[in-house]
């Protein structure tokens, strides 16, 4: 993805301008590169970011020079206008860490059940990796999750090649807690009006014989 930036020399609180006219600031960094300014039209760093997320590389060019990127950070408004964004520069032949959003699939039997309450810990995972190899999210499949106190930690990820895990490998992803009160009461309330209804048709079935 490409996208096209101007230096910027308004700083601090005078950027408050640069919003109203349709731009988002920026700093571009990275090893060895001095930081440097820059401003990027707001609806094309959305569609952009909309496309590349944290691990997408970006080709971004500042007068007329092009340099590879990662949108390492960014801020929002609360009506959900980009207010601010960080390019981190990578380097051709470095490896890199970023987190990794995680994608939870498929449905697990002891939710279905109603034998415990779903608890995500992570919701991305630390890895390491040349740019380009950085997978956009990783998917975890949750439909091992069958009785109470089931997990899945960091090392039963199966990552891509190129890729290696920097979280803990013990680290619980996701696992299977036991319900609240809430869930419980409202558990047994069901169950009673389940007993109630048998009870009652049992009752009227009785009647009617007689």
């Amino acid at each position: 993805m490409k996208l096209a930036a101007e230096t910027r020399t308004i700083l601090g609180k005078k950027v408050s301008r640069l919003r109203r006219d349709g731009f988002v600031p920026a700093e571009v960094y990275g090893h060895g590169k001095k930081n440097e300014h820059v401003s990027v039209s707001h609806k094309d760093l959305a569609k952009v970011l909309h496309e590349t997320g944290h691990t997408g590389i970006i080709v971004l060019s500042v007068g007329g020079k092009e340099t590879k990127v990662l949108a390492h950070d960014w801020t929002r408004t609360q009506s959900g206008d980009i207010e601010h964004v960080d390019f981190y520069a990578v380097k051709a032949g470095e490896k890199i860490q970023a987190g990794i959003p995680l994608v939870f699939e498929g449905e697990a039997p002891a939710i279905k059940e109603k034998l415990g309450t779903l608890v995500k810990n992570l919701h991305e995972l630390e890895v390491e990796a040349l740019p380009e190899k950085l997978p956009h999210d990783i998917k975890i499949d949750i439909s091992g999750l069958a009785a109470l106190h089931d997990a899945i930690h960091a090392s039963d990820v199966k990552l891509p090649a190129g890729v290696t895990l920097e979280t803990a490998p013990d680290t619980v992803i996701v696992s299977i807690g036991d319900l609240t009160e809430e869930e419980v009461a409202d558990e047994t309330s069901v169950d009673e009006v389940i007993v109630e209804g048998e009870e009652k048709r049992a009752e009227e079935a009785k009647q009617n014989e007689s």
